[in-house]
């Protein structure tokens, strides 16, 4: 299994849950317009989706580009495995392994 080296998200993205294009109730995807809704949180532009390791931002990128049209966005199949291979790249967060030991403990979330 495949672990990012390092809390935090690429500085300036929006963070989007592939959750919140599926129907629970019939386990599919939302219809069309429930789906343009939801993704009108993207600005017009260029856009990247990507997760921890690549498998839940494909939804993101499923939706935007196959359903809903938009030629300009890209998967990161790297995701944040890859991005935090390099230490030089920029992360965004205030989260760390302190926090993480503090929920074990029941002293935090």
């Amino acid at each position: 299994m495949s672990y990012a080296g390092a809390y935090g998200h690429i500085p300036g993205a929006l963070s989007l849950d592939s959750a919140t294009f599926y129907d629970d109730k019939t386990n599919r995807l939302k219809p069309p317009a429930e789906l343009a809704a939801i993704a009108k949180q993207v600005p017009a532009g260029p856009a990247v989706t990507y997760c921890n390791t690549g498998h839940w931002a494909a939804t993101d990128w499923f939706v935007l580009s196959e359903l809903l049209g938009r030629t300009d966005v890209r998967l990161y199949y790297g995701s944040m495995v890859d991005w935090t291979s390099d230490a030089s790249r920029p992360l965004a967060s205030a989260r760390t392994k302190w926090d993480d030991l503090k929920k074990k403990l029941g002293f935090g979330s």
